[in-house]
């Protein structure tokens, strides 16, 4: 579908903001950034910028959405996989996606894990990378007690890994992310029994 010219500029606009408010939000989090310093960074009115969001805060509401729906679609694509029994090949495949969304999105995420971020954007990551999985867990292995338990364990994990990918020292590859990623998901997700009957 084509966009007509308004829409278009309206997009390209919304772009604008949210990358130049990204800019100053890494600099100095969100207490750094005030609208009229925004729309002076951005070359817009203030009329503008309240055009399109009600105030910094919805900005920052729009970027974490964005790159949650991006993060979790590439999540969902391994919802079919079989972790157990796909061959190592086809699953490295599957996880690259996850790496390279990671590596494409880094920015935004270091600026929005870093120092100066938001503490409630892991949690909200956590719970997003929960749900994606959470289905796939009781598709392989029922509705059982330890379905929550082990999503939440998953997704704990994750996070602790894609904060390494994004900021560890030594740097993680992208195909070392995947091989862990298939690891977790195998020993952590597929395989895991919390409440098993017979401990």
């Amino acid at each position: 579908m084509t966009l007509n010219r308004r829409e278009f500029n309206k997009q390209e606009t919304m772009r604008h903001i949210r990358s130049v408010f990204m800019d100053l939000y890494a600099q100095g989090g969100i207490d750094g950034i005030t609208v009229n310093g925004l729309c002076k960074a951005c070359g817009i009115a203030k009329s503008t910028f309240y055009l399109y969001f009600e105030d910094k805060y919805q900005v920052l509401e729009a970027v974490e959405n964005d790159v949650l729906t991006q993060l979790r679609e590439v999540s969902e694509s391994l919802r079919f996989c079989d972790f157990r029994k796909s061959s190592k090949q086809d699953l490295l495949k599957a996880t690259q996606n996850i790496a390279r969304s990671l590596a494409e999105n880094g920015d935004t995420l270091r600026a929005l894990m870093g120092k100066h971020g938001d503490p409630r954007f892991s949690y909200k990551w956590k719970k997003n990378i929960t749900e994606a999985f959470r289905d796939s867990f009781r598709a392989v292995k029922g509705d059982t007690p330890s379905a929550e338990i082990a999503c939440t364990i998953f997704s704990s994990s994750l996070i602790g890994l894609y904060t390494l990918f994004l900021f560890g020292e030594p740097q993680v590859t992208e195909r070392e992310l995947s091989v862990i990623l298939i690891n977790l998901a195998r020993f952590s997700l597929f395989d895991f029994e919390a409440l098993a009957e017979n401990p």
